[in-house]
């Protein structure tokens, strides 16, 4: 579940959430990031630090950036996982409150 956490504050932030939606579409560099999405490079930067210490996204200064296809594979396990136990407990909850 702190998995589930840790992405969800992520993505909280426009602007990173922007970065990783382009990323999912193509590997960028961070300059071109930058100019995609109007921002400084150094706003990029501190967002790509962010999702490469997370584990979702990969690359080097000055070189193409990308999705890490595996961690995204990981963290949708993750997901499911909390999602399927979030409508087994409403299932449980609704079914004791008949009884």
């Amino acid at each position: 579940m702190d998995r589930v956490v840790e992405f969800s504050r992520l993505l909280a932030d426009p602007s990173r959430r922007a970065i990783f939606e382009r990323l999912a579409r193509a590997a960028m560099t961070e300059r071109a990031l930058a100019g995609a999405l109007g921002l400084p490079r150094h706003a990029v930067a501190h967002h790509l630090h962010a999702l490469k210490v997370a584990g979702l996204v990969s690359g080097k200064r000055e070189s193409f950036y990308r999705v890490d296809c595996a961690a995204v594979a990981r963290l949708r396990r993750h997901l499911d996982a909390a999602w399927s136990r979030s409508v087994a407990r409403a299932f449980l909850a609704q079914a004791m409150s008949s009884c």
